[in-house]
């Protein structure tokens, strides 16, 4: 029996523009097709201002699979700020 063919997942994410990646391979921005064989693909997702986030597609999963990325936090945790003298 031979390999399975080729298939495509639609990878989206929330916001969109994240930039995907598979090891040092830099695939595109989301929305993004990506092809899959018989094996499971790990990628990776990053975007500015956001916590990277991994997708796992697998050959058996779902035709479009989205993918949530959080803000990071921006607090100024951990900075002095001088106070200003009262007038």
């Amino acid at each position: 029996m031979g390999a399975a063919p080729p298939r495509t997942v639609r990878l989206t994410s929330d916001p969109a523009g994240a930039l995907v990646s598979d090891g040092d391979d830099e695939l595109g921005r989301t929305p993004l097709d990506v092809e899959l064989t018989d094996e499971p693909r790990e990628l990776r997702l990053t975007l500015r201002g956001h916590r990277p986030s991994t997708a796992t597609l697998t050959p058996d999963g779902p035709e479009q699979v989205s993918v949530e990325l959080r803000r990071r936090r921006t607090g100024m945790r951990g900075v002095r700020v001088p106070m200003l003298a009262p007038r």
